[in-house]
């Protein structure tokens, strides 16, 4: 069985310049790394503590923002990408903004469903 993620490359935008990131298994596997975590075992903590209104793990989700931009080739400052979280939009909006991040990291299966060969009638 194939999978693919749902999008094969992201662009982020960082003090005014573009940047594009390739997504595969390797991103994902060396994101989960870097955080201590699989990608979507935050996406459900970050889910979970939205629904309990509570505040969302925002070092982590800060060093997702870190190590996404700096794969892509950022000039990143984690202090800077930490503070920003703090300024601005409201804790939800980033929790949001991170778990559509995640979500990329969602694999979908490329394969077609076996189907059984069907037998001809007997007559």
């Amino acid at each position: 069985m194939a999978f693919t993620f749902g999008k094969s490359e992201i662009e982020f935008e960082y003090q005014g310049k573009s940047y594009s990131l390739k997504v595969d298994a390797r991103l994902a596997v060396n994101l989960e790394r870097h955080i201590n975590m699989h990608p979507l075992t935050l996406l459900i903590k970050i889910n979970k503590d939205a629904i309990a209104g509570e505040m969302p793990p925002m070092g982590l989700m800060a060093e997702v923002f870190e190590f996404m931009l700096k794969k892509a080739g950022a000039p990143v400052d984690f202090d800077e990408i930490y503070a920003e979280l703090f300024g601005g939009e409201s804790q939800a909006e980033i929790a949001g903004i991170v778990g559509d991040l995640l979500t990329l990291f969602v694999p979908t299966t490329t394969d077609t469903p076996k189907t059984k060969p069907k037998r001809a009638a007997k007559k």
